[in-house]
């Protein structure tokens, strides 16, 4: 029951949840005035400031306990303590700086936590998503494609020459040249589209919505920027890759990889540093209406 809220408020925006916990709050502080002092609810005020601090933030958190804490204390002033006794405000100091050590706890895991997830969904050279992360993405995309007749674009490929870069001039240049390329790609294309590094110095992209033409803007661009990036740079920088764009989806995306592999291997066996691209199926008549106007020009 609580995993099951705590996912329908996550998907809320943050002002949302920040109301969502208020009125949490009020509604303990009103049953705690109807119970009595006899009846301690000091948990079910934790429960909305925990929720705070996780899906808003730390922020929202500190102030949702100073909220609580002031609820709280509501009753007992109402009661035999009184706003005026010195044991009042005693109490509501003890119990703001337990709050803010539950949000403080709370932060910091909640910050440890993403920072593993995003360790775990990121190539930790590069910076972009890794095998397991453009796997589970792509699967979505391509789904999503084929329920709205999107066409899809897939990019497979690898730098030319990294092992020669690697032996000439040590390791520690190889992964500059791969941080060049990776980072290159990733500016090339819009925030919608996906890169991966699949592992050494294999890398893909997809790009959702995006048919032939916009997919040959979007590696000429690409072109470019390698020429630019070679020309300051101590070593040769290229890459060999393939580029299918699907109108109409095979059965798995290990064929689209498949089929863009094998291209990019023609590219290798002809000299590398280029890109070869294919088209599969037929671009419908109301292809132009079915693509997003803003992803038509295939980059950012």
């Amino acid at each position: 029951m609580l995993t099951r809220t705590l996912s329908a408020l996550e998907a809320l925006p943050k002002s949302l949840v920040f109301g969502f916990c208020l009125l949490a709050i009020a509604g303990v502080c009103v049953v705690d005035y109807a119970t009595g002092e006899d009846i301690t609810l000091s948990v079910f005020y934790a429960i909305p400031v925990a929720i705070g601090v996780w899906l808003a933030g730390r922020s929202a958190g500190v102030v949702l306990a100073a909220i609580g804490v002031a609820c709280w204390a509501v009753p007992e002033g109402l009661g035999d303590i009184g706003f005026h006794s010195g044991i009042l405000y005693w109490n509501a100091a003890v119990r703001l700086s337990f709050f803010v050590l539950i949000v403080l706890v709370l932060s910091a895991f909640h910050n440890a936590m993403r920072h593993e997830q995003r360790l775990a969904r990121t190539d930790p050279l590069t910076h972009v998503s890794n095998g397991r992360s453009f796997y589970e993405l792509a699967d979505l995309e391509v789904r999503r494609a084929r329920r709205y007749e999107w066409p899809l674009t897939l990019v497979y490929f690898d730098i030319d020459n990294l092992k020669m870069v690697n032996d000439k001039h040590g390791h520690s240049s190889g992964d500059i040249l791969i941080q060049t390329v990776a980072q290159l790609f990733a500016r090339s294309l819009r925030a919608t589209d996906v890169i991966a590094r699949l592992g050494g110095d294999e890398f893909a992209a997809l790009l959702p919505a995006t048919d032939d033409r916009a997919a040959a803007a979007v590696l000429k661009k690409i072109a470019q920027g390698l020429r630019e990036a070679e020309a300051g740079a101590a070593w040769g920088i290229s890459v060999s890759g393939g580029a299918v764009t699907y109108y109409e989806h095979p059965a798995s995306f290990e064929a689209m990889i498949h089929e863009a592999d094998a291209l990019m291997y023609e590219v290798k066996s002809s000299g590398k540093n280029g890109f070869r691209q294919a088209v599969r199926g037929t671009q419908p008549a109301s292809g132009a209406e079915a693509v997003p106007q803003s992803d038509q020009s295939g980059i950012t």
